[in-house]
């Protein structure tokens, strides 16, 4: 099979079934975490390890902590088992000190008598090494309190619907009822009764995620992924804007792909659904990713007029869409899109503001579901 590496941002773990079906469209999703895996502990214990086991997810963590890396899971720790608002006030106070101005030089008399003597250079460089890796601690500590907080708000939410459900179920023995005749749950009705449930991060919260994500990857030594894929707008709008102040243009939309709005709650569940539609349509998908591929191509037209992905009533796109309904019906699973933008004259490393010291192609493509 075709593969196009595909980046999933600024999230850092796959929590819902709102995000499986992700799956479906790429052999292989990328995600970066916080703090490197170790062994013995219970690091990677929220992540969905029968998706990063089979190869399906793979995980990448910029500048390791190493040494400092138990330190930093006793902060975590700590975090996640207070029963108060600690999280939320660390993450404000973390957020405020990364938005916080440098101080601009240093005319002070310490500071001239050290550059006369020529040791201001070396000072400088101590204290630009430690000014990076305390903005690294904090991007990092803002995303594992934003993993902490989304794992809470998927129990709760999980839980209540629960308690709804038994409601239900007692009241309808309450009136004699037969259970075995009730209607059955499926992924539509789950993916609802959560959606209503659950607080969703504020635009703001989200683009202070986004600055410490673009903080971790702009730290690194990553590969250049050609494909950018988010479930949050706001973060999608932060580069589309980006993109339109240095292009002169906004970025090209071309095309929707209908995806199942969930999988279900249950992971197991989910990667046996991911499973059989990959196996079911090898060659679909191979022809699928081959023509996203295309877009991406130097020679491929980036007018206004560019043919849209894939092409309206073109066989692949009533391919996919009749084997979407066949494996996952729109009555049980609902129905999201992925909206597709072409990014010529771009790549994702300049928008972010990182340096390049290479640079393979000019032109990348962000999808935002939802």
């Amino acid at each position: 099979m075709n593969t196009i590496d595909t980046l999933y941002f600024p999230g850092t773990v796959f929590l819902s079934g709102s995000q499986f079906p992700l799956f479906l469209l790429f052999p292989q999703v990328h995600i970066l975490q916080p703090v490197e895996a170790g062994e013995n502990d219970g690091a990677t214990a929220e992540h969905p390890d029968i998706f990063i086991k089979n190869g399906f997810c793979q995980v990448h963590t910029p500048c390791p902590l190493g040494d400092s890396r138990q330190r930093f899971l006793h902060l975590i720790t700590d975090i996640r088992n207070r029963k108060d608002d600690y999280a939320a006030q660390l993450s404000s106070l973390t957020m405020a000190a990364m938005s916080a101005p440098r101080p601009q030089g240093d005319d002070t008399t310490q500071g001239i008598i050290s550059s006369l003597l020529g040791t201001k250079k070396v000072e400088d460089e101590q204290e630009h090494r430690e000014s990076v890796e305390l903005a690294l601690w904090q991007a990092r500590l803002v995303l594992k309190i934003a993993e902490i907080l989304d794992h809470e708000e998927e129990e709760i939410a999980e839980q209540l619907a629960l308690l709804e459900d038994r409601e239900s179920d007692l009241f309808r023995q309450l009136h004699g009822e037969d259970l075995e005749d009730a209607e059955e749950d499926d992924p539509l009705r789950e993916l609802l009764e959560l959606r209503d449930k659950i607080n969703h991060p504020t635009a703001s919260v989200i683009k202070n995620r986004f600055r410490a994500w673009k903080q971790l990857y702009i730290a690194g030594d990553l590969p250049e992924w050609p494909i950018w894929v988010t479930m949050m707008l706001e973060a999608a709008d932060i580069i589309l804007e980006q993109y339109e102040t240095l292009q002169g243009r906004p970025a090209l939309e071309i095309g929707l792909i209908p995806l199942p709005a969930s999988l279900g709650r249950d992971q197991q569940e989910a990667f046996a659904l991911v499973s059989a539609f990959r196996e079911a349509n090898a060659d679909l998908l191979c022809r699928l990713v081959a023509e996203l591929s295309t877009r991406l191509s130097p020679d491929q037209d980036t007018s206004d007029n560019a043919p849209r992905f894939p092409a309206v009533g073109a066989a692949l796109s009533d391919e996919w869409r009749e084997a979407m309904q066949s494996h996952f019906p729109e009555a049980l699973y609902g129905r999201t899109a992925i909206t597709a933008y072409l990014l010529p004259g771009q790549s994702f490393a300049t928008l972010l503001g990182k340096k390049e010291q290479t640079r393979s192609t000019d032109r990348v493509m962000l999808l935002v579901i939802g």
